[in-house]
C-alpha cells in the first residue's frame, strides 16, 4: 500500500475509524528532564500517514525545539508526516513550522 505524506488537519482524522498501524513508546531528554510519549501511527481514510503523540509526562511535544524534533527523527521518521498531540484526550495539530523553531 502506498502511503501519502500530505499535510492534514484535525478534520481529516478519526482515531476510531482510521487504521492503527503501531504504537511506539518514546522517551527523549529535554534539558534535565525526560519527556515521555506513546506515539500511535495511523493511516487515515485517504491512506495518509499521521502520528498522535499521547503525552505521558515531561514536556509536551508541542513545546519541543527543532533539536528535540531531530531526536525524535532518530527514533521514528517524522519528516513530512503530520503530528498531533493528545494531552488528556484533547488532540491538537502540531504545525510543521514548530519543528523549525
Amino acid at each position: 500500500m502506498k502511503v501519502d505524506y500530505r499535510d492534514i488537519g484535525i478534520k481529516d482524522i478519526d482515531i476510531t475509524e482510521d487504521e492503527k498501524i503501531r504504537e511506539i513508546p518514546i522517551t527523549i531528554k529535554v534539558g534535565n528532564l525526560l519527556s515521555i510519549h506513546n506515539v500511535v501511527e495511523y493511516n487515515n481514510r485517504d491512506e495518509i500517514k499521521y502520528y498522535i503523540f499521547q503525552y505521558i509526562r515531561g514536556m509536551a511535544v508541542m513545546n519541543y525545539t527543532a533539536d528535540e524534533y531531530k531526536k525524535i527523527e532518530e527514533i521514528i521518521p517524522i519528516n513530512g508526516i503530520t503530528i498531533f498531540q493528545d494531552v488528556d484526550g484533547h488532540i491538537e495539530k502540531i504545525p510543521f513550522m514548530y519543528r523549525e523553531k
